[in-house]
Order: C-alpha cells, then structure tokens, then sequence
C-alpha cells in the first residue's frame, strides 16, 4: 500500500507541472452522459468477483442475424456462419425494432430461412414486428412439432417483448401486456422454462439513452413482465426465471463494462427485494447501431471490436455484433464473416471468456459500476412512482426524456466535445465501397428520426448533419 502511495504523489507531482498551474479537475477529469465523474486514477476497490454468465465455464455465444429478406438467401448464410464458428441465430422479421430496414417478410418464412439448421445445436433468438410475438411464437412451435424437437433441447429466446411493442409502435394497446403474460404462460406449459419474455435496453439505448436511463429502461420493463407472470398465475421465482435481458454495447470500454457488471447487481438486488435467491440472469449485448457510420464504413471495425471486447468483459451471456457495413445497407457475407470472426480473435486468441469477472476489484470498474447503479435505480423509482415504463410510454414523458439526452450528444458532437473517427475526425478522402447486397433494397428507412410518439434510432453520423458528415 506505501509503494503505491508513493507512486500515486509521484505521478500526482509529475502532472501538475505538466498542467502548469492549471486546474486538474478541469483538465483531467471527464463526465458521463450521466453526469458521473470519470478520474484519471482510481484506487484499488475491495470488491470480489460477482455473478457472471449462466454458463460461466464456456465462453459466451456468438449470434449471427438471419435478417436477409429472401428466405432461401438467408437460410445459406445462416448455414455458412454456423459452419464458420457461431452458435447462435437471432432471426429478424421486417418492422422489428432491430430490422433497420430489412429481416424476413412473415414468421411463415421462418421454416425456409432455417432450413439445414439443427436447432438442438445452437441458441435462437426471435424479434418480430410490434405486437406479432404471437405470430412468430406459433411458427417456432410449429417448427419444433415439423422437427420433432422437445423443449428440453432447445434454447429459444421467443422475444415476447411487450414493452418494446409499444415503444416502436408509438402506442400502448390496452390489454397487451396480459396477453404477451398468457403466451409466456402457454409456453411454459409446453416445456420451456426461459426466454419467455424479454426486457429490452438496446432499444432505448438506439433511441438516445444514456447508460443509467437504458439500465432504468430494462428493469422497468423486466418489472413489469414480472408484475404481469406473477398476475398470469406463474409463482416468483419461475417468472424470474422467464425472463431474458438485452443491452446496447458500443465504443465507451469504460462505460459498456459498468453497464452490463451494473444490470445484474441492480436485478440481484430486486430479486432480493422480492424474497428471491439472486442467480445469474442472461443478457444478449447487441452492438450499437447509432454509433455506426455509413462514410467511413471500415472504421466501424473498430468501435465493434471495443463494443465485443466491453460486452465480454462485462459478463454477456451471448453477443451480437452488426457488421461493420450494416450502415450502408445489408451486410454481405464477407462483412458478416468479420462480424463473427472478431468474436473468435476476443474468445479464442485473447481468451477473455478464461476468468469470470475479469473487472472485479478495479478502481475504474468498481466506481462507474456503482455510479450507474446508482443513477438507474433514481430513474427507475422516477418511472414506477408515475406507475411503471407504459404509463411513461403512453404519455410521451419517456420519450421526451431520451429526445432531450439524444439533443445534448448531437450538441456535443457538433461543438467537438465528442468526436466520431472517420466522420468528425480523419474522414477519408475518397469514397470506398461497403460490403452490401447492393441489390437488396430496404423495406423501410434505415434509420428513422425519434419523435414524441414512438422511439426510434439514429447513427451518431446523422446527428451531426449532412454538412458535418461531408
């Protein structure tokens, strides 16, 4: 503990005359979006390793999207990812949240879009249209009665998200969280015992969420799935259970580790509330769409290698990277590979999946962690005191909360506090091609802009303008 003091005066002694007179707050400490304050050193923090993956001895799985909108294309890159190392689908219809722009056209074309694919081999994830799980549910079973394939060996996330439904959607359908209840419940009487209904952060994180108000976002909407199992008859600990978590990743390393380590302790903590036995929730890390850029496509690469880096060390159960050329369009397969492979490099050459915890007891981790944890669960009692995140979403006070956090970052990228490499800093010269089906039009906007009545996402490029991006 001397040697480091020392050291600490040392370097402390070193800066202020570098700083020459200048103030060191003002100079080398930074603030989150959420006002946290970001040091230049931290000292060691007494905290042990804590819960982690639902299966910590094997690395987390790597998901590739089933988003081509022909079934039979879809269905060949499926099978080439697979055979090239992923081990988990996530399958994108036409209007889910996620599509941006394309995914199957019906659940009907599910059956074609998996074709040759053994189910009982890998994770699948679902995302549908607003207020299609049903739909999309009946096919998946009806697949698994085609396949002859039971419960037991299946690891299906059915992405019945009813939170989600009305965000995208821009409204809240009376009923709607009760009837997506009744469908976890019919599930749960056909076998399935997870994956039941999800609570999705990425979402709002799309739609111009901080760290702390995503985290306050997905809890809100675990809460109340929570609310709605019990009420459909499910006991506590068996709704818990049911349900999956998903977040947005991006380039902030710092940032990303604390938000998925500050998911599980703040969950651990509401289960504990409930009179639960806290155990290890699984959550999906989806890659950043609003951090990618379409002008310098290529520079993605690396803000997706920190975004699969931070959800790894983070605990992710499962870990889905967009292909750097998602921006421009529909990736092809050679962007797709890269996607997949770089999960490879981070689990199989950096072997970050080899210590659980890898964050515990560092200074930086342990403080941004409990910093978030702290700010989330203020938000969180701010939407359940006004009677949860529907009421919220029903009266646009959600979405004006993210319009307002998305217009600071665009302030701050116009005024230079935050820059995007390859737009606002080095952007190239000259155009180059990105990795797309340019045959593939999208059937709907990439992109679209957030309004009061509904959520929806924008890459931090278009936040800038087209005089800035040019």
């Amino acid at each position: 503990m001397s040697d480091r003091m020392d050291l600490e005066c040392l370097w402390r002694e070193r800066v202020a005359r570098v700083l020459k007179g200048a103030s060191f707050g003002d100079v080398l400490v930074s603030h989150s979006a959420d006002g946290l304050r970001i040091e230049p050193l931290y000292a060691p923090a007494e905290e042990g390793a804590r819960a982690f993956r639902q299966e910590p001895e094997r690395p987390w799985r790597i998901v590739q999207r089933v988003d081509h909108p022909d079934a039979a294309v879809a269905s060949e890159l499926a099978l080439a990812d697979l055979e090239g190392g992923a081990n988990a689908l996530a399958v994108i219809f036409a209007g889910a949240p996620g599509a941006f722009g394309y995914g199957l056209a019906a659940p009907a074309d599910l059956g074609a879009a998996l074709v040759g694919v053994e189910l009982d081999l890998i994770a699948l994830t679902l995302d549908y249209a607003p207020f299609a799980a049903e739909a999309g549910v009946d096919a998946c079973l009806s697949l698994m009665r085609d396949r002859r394939l039971t419960p037991d060996r299946l690891a299906i996330g059915f992405g019945n998200d009813p939170v989600s439904d009305a965000a995208s959607a821009g409204r809240v359908e009376p009923g709607a969280m009760a009837k997506a209840a009744a469908l976890a419940v019919r599930l749960r009487e056909t076998g399935f015992e997870s994956g039941l209904m999800r609570a999705d952060g990425a979402l709002h994180h799309e739609a111009g969420a901080t760290e702390a108000e995503e985290l306050a976002a997905t809890l809100a909407s675990a809460l109340a799935c929570l609310r709605a199992l019990e009420a459909a008859g499910l006991p506590l600990d068996a709704a818990s259970a049911a349900i999956d978590f998903r977040l947005g990743v991006d380039q902030d390393e710092f940032l990303t580790i604390a938000k998925v380590r500050a998911l599980r302790r703040l969950w651990a903590g509401i289960e504990t509330a409930c009179g639960l036995t806290p155990r290890p929730i699984r959550i999906e890390a989806r890659s950043s769409r609003r951090m990618m850029t379409a002008s310098d496509g290529e520079t993605n690469l690396l803000r997706l290698t920190l975004a699969g880096f931070s959800a790894a060390i983070g605990g992710a159960d499962a870990i889905a990277l967009l292909p750097h050329a998602a921006a421009a369009g529909l990736p092809d397969a050679f962007a797709r590979r890269l996607a997949r492979n770089m999960q490879h490099v981070l689990a199989d050459e950096c072997r970050l999946a080899a210590v659980g915890d890898p964050a515990a007891g560092a200074g930086a981790f342990e403080a941004l962690t409990a910093g978030l944890c702290e700010r989330a669960y203020a938000i969180l009692q701010e939407t359940e005191r006004v009677g949860g995140i529907l009421a919220m979403l029903a009266d646009c006070t959600w979405q004006a909360r993210l319009a307002a956090s998305r217009s600071r970052r665009a302030e701050d990228i116009a005024a230079g506090r935050r820059v995007i490499l390859g737009v606002t800093l080095f952007p190239p010269k000259t155009a180059r091609p990105a990795a797309i089906f340019a045959d593939v039009a999208p059937s709907g906007p990439l992109s679209t802009n957030d309004d009061r009545s509904r959520l929806a996402g924008s890459r931090d490029e278009e936040l800038i303008g087209q005089e800035a991006a040019a």
